[in-house]
This record gives C-alpha cells, sequence and structure tokens, in this order.
C-alpha cells in the first residue's frame, strides 16, 4: 500500500497520457499510405543490391579474387551487407635465415565478409569490412606450410556510378587493412592497401 501511495502519480500521469490515444484509436480509422499520398515502404526484396567484387594484385604476389555479396538498403544513404570470398594467391616461399626465395606455391583461399557502406553523395561512399579467410601460410619457425584463418579488418571508401536507373552501377573501391602488419606473415594480401572493382544492381 506504502509502495501504491509513493507511485500513485506516476501511473496517473501514465493513465492521463493513455487516455486520448485510445480515445483517438477508437474514434479515428488507422490512417493508410493512400489516405496522406505517402508511398509505403519498398518490399524487402526490392531493398536488396545484389553484386560482387574483384580484386587483382600483380607482382612478387599474385592474387586474384571473385566475391559474390548482398547489401541491404537500410536508408538512403545507409547499406549493411555480407558476401563469400574465394581468392586464388601465387607467392614464393622465403626463409628468412638464409635470405633465399624458394619454389612458387599456389594457395586457394575462402571464407566471408560483412560490411557497411555510408553515401554522403549519390557517387561517393565511404566503407568499413571485416573478413575472414581460411588460407595456407608459411610458418617461419617451423618452415612448413599450414593452414588457419586470417582476419582483416578494411575502412576506406570508393565510387560509384550508376547505369541510369539508381540501383546498378559500377563500383571502385580502396580499402586500408589495419590488421595487415600484425599478420603479415599470414595474410594472403602483399600489401595493406587492397584496390577492388565491382559491380552492384
Amino acid at each position: 500500500m506504502k509502495l501504491f501511495a509513493k507511485q500513485w502519480p506516476l501511473f496517473a500521469l501514465l493513465l492521463a497520457l493513455t487516455g486520448p490515444v485510445l480515445a483517438q484509436t477508437e474514434e479515428e480509422p488507422r490512417r493508410r499510405p493512400s489516405d496522406n499520398n505517402d508511398e509505403p515502404p519498398a518490399p524487402f526484396w526490392q531493398r536488396v543490391r545484389f553484386g560482387g567484387n574483384f580484386g587483382l594484385q600483380l607482382g612478387t604476389n599474385t592474387f586474384i579474387e571473385v566475391s559474390p555479396t548482398a547489401a541491404y538498403q537500410v536508408t538512403e544513404k545507409w547499406q549493411l551487407g555480407a558476401g563469400i570470398t574465394y581468392q586464388y594467391f601465387r607467392f614464393r616461399t622465403f626463409n628468412p635465415v638464409t635470405g633465399q626465395r624458394g619454389n612458387s606455391v599456389g594457395n586457394s583461399l575462402y571464407g566471408g565478409r560483412v560490411f557497411t557502406r555510408f553515401f554522403p553523395v549519390s557517387t561517393f561512399f565511404a566503407q568499413a569490412e571485416y573478413e575472414s579467410l581460411n588460407s595456407a601460410y608459411l610458418n617461419f619457425n617451423s618452415g612448413e606450410i599450414e593452414r588457419g584463418w586470417v582476419p582483416g579488418a578494411f575502412i576506406g571508401g570508393g565510387y560509384f556510378q550508376n547505369f541510369g536507373n539508381g540501383r546498378s552501377g559500377f563500383m571502385a573501391t580502396i580499402l586500408y587493412n589495419v590488421l595487415w602488419e600484425q599478420n603479415r606473415t599470414r595474410s594472403p594480401y602483399g600489401s595493406p592497401w587492397v584496390v577492388r572493382v565491382g559491380f552492384q544492381m
């Protein structure tokens, strides 16, 4: 009883705020989008953007990537997405003791990533991404080739040029891997900088 006596002003306030809302709900029919000429929200699949990225890096290390993606258009400027990745990487083994390079070794990678994009304007965007790839790498302590999961955290941005309908277009992205230095002996990337070219539709 004492508890009710202390909290009755709160109950009274809630009833005072709820009463007019309930009365309005009973007296006025619920508005439909057609009543105020507002467009209904787009169906889920109309907000999904499918696409893909292609990566290429040549030199001492060769890197090729094909990665299909799907992004959900949360708002006009904000996307959340995910993708799967298959990559092919060829590198030469290196012995830090003798300073000599060994044979060329090929490596297939697979994994996935999640990302977010923000478009301050329609043609440019900022991107943040987390990726995890299963890759073969040289263990310098044992001298053996091993396999394991290698993380990557990317920040950067890119350019989007639509094909005319506003949804489909060409996309070029430049990203920096902030985890590259600590994983450089295992990373499939020969540099922290990664360039991707792809599309979205």
